[in-house]
């Protein structure tokens, strides 16, 4: 059974119809999280990228350009997964059925495993770690895109909504806990920083996002909760409507070693 305000079955909710819209980063910022990504990666070794839990393929297609690789996109959303299909439609991109403790390839032929904010939906880390290591390449890669909580506070609409804040400091990681998991699993740390990411060109524009309620601690809080915290939201979007949004996210590079 699910946890109160732990979303684990997206085909529970209509998510997916909103996700895109919501989620959407300027082009220029999702330019930098590639160039992040690709930046301590020896590219001669990526000829395969699993994009694990991969939703509506937002990042699956930016990395096969990135890298020049074959991508397969892994979501055990099949609502996710019909979005990412529609979208993402190229010979050298696939979509499959899985989750991060049965991921649907065999064993060492990834060169690479990206999560963008998956790690606080893994229900079991050290089965996760295990297909981690079962999948990749000696020398693979993982790359983990996520929110902790040590860079929650630079986002700006959990503090519109209580409960919302409360869900992400009791199911986000801090940064050391994904440092320590890595480690005990044998994988070496090459890369961990907290990057600054531009999210809106304006705060009206993060208020639409904001209000499709696409984030899955929107979605497991009350309807008057998010009425309530989108009014203030809005008021306080007003006011500084023309200043860009801001936040914190954190970046690990791990290799299989």
């Amino acid at each position: 059974m699910e946890k109160r305000g732990y979303i684990t079955d997206f085909d529970k909710t209509n998510i997916h119809s909103v996700y895109n819209e919501s989620r959407n980063l300027p082009s220029a910022t999702l330019k930098m999280w590639m160039d992040a990504v690709a930046f301590p990666i020896k590219f001669e070794r990526i000829k395969t990228i699993i994009d694990l839990g991969c939703g509506t393929g937002r990042f699956t297609k930016p990395l096969s350009e990135r890298f020049n690789s074959d991508v397969i996109g892994v979501d055990p959303s099949v609502k996710m997964l019909s979005v990412a299909k529609e979208n993402v439609n190229f010979p050298w991109i696939k979509f499959l059925q899985g989750d991060s403790n049965s991921i649907p390839i065999h064993d060492e032929s990834a060169d690479m495993v990206f999560l963008s904010q998956v790690y606080h939906h893994i229900p079991d880390l050290a089965g996760f770690a295990g297909e981690l290591n079962r999948v990749l390449k000696i020398n693979g890669y993982v790359c983990v895109r996520n929110s902790t909580t040590d860079n929650i506070d630079t986002y700006l609409y959990p503090k519109f909504f209580p409960t919302a804040y409360e869900i992400d400091m009791n199911r986000m990681p801090p940064r050391k806990n994904v440092l320590e998991l890595f480690n005990k699993y044998k994988f070496t740390v090459i890369f961990c920083n907290a990057i600054e990411q531009k999210f809106a060109n304006d705060h009206l524009e993060y208020y639409e996002k904001v209000s499709l309620r696409g984030c899955s601690d929107l979605v497991a809080i009350d309807d008057s909760e998010f009425s309530k915290g989108l009014e203030m939201l809005k008021e306080y979007c007003v006011l500084h409507r023309k200043e860009p949004v801001f936040e914190d996210t954190d970046l690990f590079i791990f290799q299989k070693t």
